[in-house]
């Protein structure tokens, strides 16, 4: 047979793939929503694995292509069951793990799915233990949506224990110094900055090379900078405060205004939850996105001392509100603020006092600025524009 019926077959097989995989994603296509379930366990491993006759690998790399149509399309609500799929069919796709888990923690803007993409993860780690990448997704999940640094430590410090490039060890000593450890991360930044060296002197012409040596030595020589500065400020911590007002704008719609002292640009989170979240959120998957109320914020700033900011629960879908109490909370947490932000509060608060200042116990000590209050179901669905809520 020549070469060229060859490639005709496998295109013919190629095409049958396609139309029985379309096939099968339509017929499931309904069970899916955005926002509406992120189980994926609709379509059996068993089904796929027989339709596509051994040919997994090249039925993932078409499906690819697939989610690249409908990423550039914008039709991002398509991409998760297809994801899943390709997952099963090549388990060894780790480019699918990592974009199945920005999808569900980042791309959805829907907090309930965030559990959804660790499992994802962690998923893509047991069928891939020797890739760097996905450890080194973990830890940003943990770093930048989560703000737990210290699991972002340990997830980048695992992906920096395999072969991975210097950016994954900037973002160990960034993990550390969030952590408020700055030893450790001068030791690691110190590390990056010999490694620069040598790789330069191997490589003078090397743009990136010299990219990364310089970098590691700006950080190296900012974060003792900021040692001694900020280790200054637990001497001479300024009183800071924080109030705000609730109000009803519309139904389902809120506004939160605040009056505070805090420095320009920090950053307030605001989240609305069911006062019973712990409990719902030991139901099913399924069960949670029906019934679950999780409103998070991370972005609103001080601007001229004070904050405003609306809590927009109108997509029924996302925010239920099934339950009929609700805790808003307002808070600082120093170790999330910009750089200089916290050039004035410190890492983990040292320049922080006053009565709304609360000192959290942990290893290192951290303080932070956290207002609650319980709402009800009529506070929030009520018709009449209204003042709701003062919390001093």
């Amino acid at each position: 047979m020549s070469g060229t019926a060859k490639r005709i077959i496998l295109l013919v097989l190629c095409i049958l793939l396609i139309i029985v995989l379309q096939t099968r994603i339509d017929v499931y296509r309904q069970h899916y929503k955005p926002g509406g379930t992120a189980s994926f366990g609709y379509i059996s491993r068993e089904v796929l694995a027989t339709a596509l006759m051994g040919l997994r690998e090249v039925a993932a790399g078409l499906l690819w292509l697939k989610i690249e149509d409908y990423f550039h399309s914008g039709e991002h609500e398509k991409i998760p069951p297809l994801i899943r799929i390709i997952t099963w069919l090549d388990p060894h796709f780790v480019e699918a793990y990592s974009s199945g888990a920005w999808q569900l923690a980042w791309n959805s803007e829907d907090w309930r799915l965030i559990p959804s993409a660790e499992e994802f993860l962690k998923e893509g780690i047991r069928n891939n233990p020797d890739k760097y990448e996905l450890y080194a997704d973990m830890g940003w999940l943990y770093y930048d949506k989560i703000k737990d640094y210290d699991k972002a430590i340990e997830w980048y410090k695992r992906a920096s224990a395999l072969k991975s490039p210097p950016q994954v060890r900037r973002m160990l000593a960034h993990s550390y110094e969030r952590a408020g450890k700055i030893d450790e991360a001068i030791k690691v930044w110190k590390s990056l900055v010999e490694e620069g060296k040598k790789e330069v002197e191997r490589n003078p012409k090397n743009f990136e090379a010299i990219f990364n040596r310089d970098v590691a030595i700006h950080n190296y020589n900012m974060c003792i900078i900021r040692k001694v500065d900020r280790a200054a400020l637990a001497k001479r911590p300024k009183p800071y405060y924080l109030s705000y007002q609730v109000y009803r704008v519309s139904p389902r719609i809120l506004q939160v205004r605040a009056k505070t002292n805090l420095p320009e640009l920090s950053r307030i989170r605001v989240s609305l939850v069911d006062a019973d979240i712990a409990e719902r959120k030991k139901k099913s998957l399924g069960w949670q996105l029906m019934n679950v109320t999780e409103y998070i914020d991370v972005w609103p700033q001080v601007r001229k001392g004070e904050m405003k900011t609306d809590i927009d629960l109108s997509d029924a879908l996302k925010y239920p509100l099934k339950g009929d109490r609700f805790i808003l909370t307002i808070s600082l947490l120093p170790q999330t603020q910009p750089v200089v932000v916290q050039d004035v509060l410190g890492w983990l608060g040292e320049g922080m006092a006053g009565g709304d200042v609360v000192v959290v116990h942990s290893s290192p000590l951290k303080k932070k600025i956290e207002k609650s209050t319980i709402l009800t179901l009529g506070d929030i669905a009520g018709q009449q524009t209204a003042l709701i809520k003062e919390v001093k």
